[in-house]
């Protein structure tokens, strides 16, 4: 009989039911291979595999706020005010991004825009909404 190398992915909606409602996720220096999209939450559209937040970030989780040192940014309007400030702060240690599940977000997400933050770039492209790496 054949034994299979590897288990199946299990489907992000399981995934996302074992999470808790929110989450506060300690974020490296430098790039973090994570795809931001939407508005009013910006959610987390993807994580890298080879991420360091792989396994720790859960795509589709909407960002209430995110804390830099002593400085707590709320309303976080949409991803390219997210990819500033995470451009721009890329190589400061104690940042934390703090998460809800979809199903707890107060407003809809509005239209689409995706985004990814990269600290060695700080221009956005514009291609179909915005888009940079993180």
């Amino acid at each position: 009989s054949k034994i299979p190398l590897s288990q199946p992915p299990i489907p992000k909606q399981i995934i996302l039911k074992e999470t808790p409602d929110t989450m506060d996720i300690e974020l490296p220096t430098g790039q973090m291979g994570v795809w931001f999209s939407g508005h009013t939450p910006v959610v987390v559209k993807s994580v890298q595999e080879d991420s360091v937040l792989a396994g720790q970030l859960p795509e589709g989780m909407g960002v209430t706020s995110l804390t830099i040192g002593k400085r707590v940014y709320k309303d976080i309007e949409d991803v390219n005010e997210l990819a500033s400030l995470l451009n721009n702060t890329s190589e400061e240690m104690d940042r934390v991004l703090h998460i809800i599940k979809p199903e707890l977000y107060d407003d809809d997400l509005g239209t689409y825009t995706s985004c990814s933050t990269s600290s060695s770039l700080n221009s956005l492209e514009d291609t179909n909404g915005t888009e940079s790496f993180t």
